[in-house]
C-alpha cells in the first residue's frame, strides 16, 4: 500500500496588526526616522524651490522661505516611489507615514494621464487614514506638448488669433484642469511651472474658475525663456492673476498703445485697473477685441 505523503503544515499569516505594535512601543522620535529611512530615498538630497505667490493684496512676492523637497518623479503610468515602498502598504502605519513624509515630498508629473492615475492611488491610501496627508504636486501645463506646438507657444508674431489657438492649448489645460480638481481641496499644494507663458490670459482665468484652481493653494514657477522679451515680467503677472482670479498691481498702468500692440500679438485677458490719484476712469479691457 502506497505511504500517503503527509501535507506540509500551512504557513501561517502575519497579520498586518501584529507589526506596527513592535513600532508602537519605541519612542515616537526613533519611529519617526525608522519610518523616514524607510520611505524616503537614501542617496538624494532634497532640491530647494523658491515659489512666487499672489499676496491676498494682490501682490506678487516671492514666497518668505526657499522650500525643500525629496523628488518623486511619477512615471507615466502612474506609478510613484513612495507608493511602491513597502511600509506604506501597512495599512496600521500608513496615516503616519505619510502624514509624516508627504510635506516634504514633491510629486512631478509629465501627463494628465500619469495624475489622474496617481491621484487613484492617493486616495486608496487616504480612505484608511483618519487625516489627510498634505500633498505637493508639481506640473508643467505645456508638458506632453509637441516640440512643434512647443515651438509655436513660444513664438512672439502678430496673429489674428487669441496666442495658441492654433494648438489647441484651452483643450490641453484643461485636460490637467480635471484631474487636478480629483484632489483633496485643502491639503494640496499645486506648484505650477511655466516653461512657456500662454499669453490668452481670459481662456487661463475661465479654466482655472471653472474647474475651481483659483480657490487652492498655488505657487508659481516661471523659466527664463530662451530670448528675453521686456514683456516677461508682466506676462508672469497676468499669467498669476489670471490663475488666482485676481488683479493685481503689476498690470495697473497699461497704456491703451501698449494694450493694442500686445492684442495684435495675440495676448487676451487684460484686467480693467483703476488708476489711483487720477480724475479719469479705469483702462478699459480688451474684452470682445
Amino acid at each position: 500500500m502506497d505511504s500517503v505523503q503527509a501535507r506540509p503544515p500551512k504557513r501561517r499569516k502575519t497579520k498586518s496588526k501584529e507589526t506596527p505594535a513592535f513600532y508602537h512601543v519605541m519612542p515616537p522620535e526613533i519611529r519617526n526616522e525608522i519610518y523616514e529611512h524607510a520611505a524616503l530615498p537614501e542617496t538624494v538630497d532634497p532640491e530647494a524651490r523658491t515659489f512666487k505667490t499672489v499676496t491676498s493684496e494682490g501682490n506678487i512676492a516671492p514666497k518668505d522661505t526657499v522650500q525643500s523637497f525629496f523628488l518623486d518623479a511619477v512615471s507615466e503610468s502612474g506609478r510613484s516611489s513612495l507608493f511602491e515602498r513597502d511600509v506604506v502598504k501597512i495599512t496600521e502605519l500608513t496615516q503616519e507615514v505619510l502624514t509624516l513624509v508627504m510635506p516634504g515630498i514633491l510629486f512631478q508629473f509629465s501627463t494628465p494621464s500619469a495624475l489622474e492615475v496617481f491621484a487613484e492611488t492617493f486616495a486608496a491610501h487616504s480612505n484608511v487614514c483618519h487625516i489627510v496627508p498634505e500633498l505637493h504636486i508639481e506640473l508643467n501645463l505645456a508638458n506632453n506638448l509637441s516640440q512643434a506646438s512647443l515651438e509655436e507657444l513660444a513664438k512672439f508674431k502678430a496673429t489674428k488669433l487669441p496666442h495658441g489657438r492654433g494648438i489647441q492649448m484651452h483643450d490641453h489645460v484643461e485636460k490637467w484642469m480635471l484631474v487636478i480638481k480629483t484632489l483633496p481641496k485643502t491639503t494640496t499644494h499645486v506648484h505650477l511651472v511655466f516653461s512657456h507663458i500662454w499669453r490668452d490670459f481670459r481662456e487661463l482665468r475661465g479654466l482655472s474658475k471653472k474647474h475651481g484652481l483659483s480657490e487652492r493653494t498655488v505657487t508659481f514657477q516661471f523659466r527664463t525663456p530662451s530670448i528675453e522679451r521686456p514683456d516677461h515680467s508682466f506676462f508672469e503677472a497676468q499669467t498669476m492673476a489670471a490663475v488666482k482670479d485676481l488683479e493685481v498691481a503689476e498690470q495697473a498702468g497699461i497704456s491703451e498703445e501698449k494694450r493694442a500692440k500686445l492684442v495684435k500679438f495675440g495676448c487676451r485677458g487684460f484686467n480693467s485697473t483703476r488708476v489711483r490719484g487720477a480724475d479719469h476712469e479705469a483702462i478699459q479691457t480688451d474684452k470682445g477685441k
